[in-house]
């Protein structure tokens, strides 16, 4: 589950890189705001789809190693291009408020985001799906207290993982 683990950051940091650099295609005025929100939606979604088969096919290997019998579900979450297209707007005029964060700074943390909970809530789905009976959290290097704290206990796969904003934390299932 470590592979598991390293891909869904890098999945997250990918797909916050490739919003950076929409954003500065439109600070630059190369794309209009209408292109940016459509681009930067269309990038955030392909970075949850992503997520999602990465839990689908992390659980199956490991199930198959384990169990001799397992193979993704092909498990699909809603798209979420329409929710990021009426947020993206709302997120640019925030950033142009003095008094709030840097619209940069708010578009890498949706970014980051979206994917690592994509990932999360897929992964609650496959565990279940499966038919695994329970899962432990597993932290990133530099957890937050509450994960941390989490991270001791194992929990029965019909409850999903609690996660937070830029939670990195990944389930390990546990099969008997």
């Amino acid at each position: 589950m470590e592979t598991y683990r390293l891909l869904t950051r890098r999945n997250a940091d990918l797909t916050a890189e490739q919003v950076s650099a929409l954003w500065a295609l439109y600070r630059a005025g190369e794309i209009t705001e209408a292109e940016f929100i459509d681009a930067t939606a269309a990038t955030v979604d392909a970075g949850r789809t992503r997520a999602v088969g990465y839990a689908d096919v992390a659980l199956a290997a490991l199930l198959l190693q384990i169990r001799g019998d397992a193979a993704p579900l092909g498990l699909e979450l809603p798209p979420a291009y329409d929710r990021l297209t009426t947020a993206l707007p709302t997120l640019l005029q925030r950033g142009a408020d003095p008094t709030r964060p840097d619209p940069a700074w708010l578009l890498g943390r949706l970014a980051r985001s979206e994917p690592l909970e994509a990932g999360q809530q897929a992964m609650s789905e496959v565990l279940r799906q499966q038919r695994v009976p329970r899962w432990r959290r597993v932290t990133g290097a530099d957890p937050c207290p509450g994960c941390r704290h989490m991270s001791a206990d194992t929990v029965p796969a019909s409850i999903s993982m609690w996660t937070h904003k830029g939670c990195s934390c990944v389930q390990q299932p546990i099969d008997d």
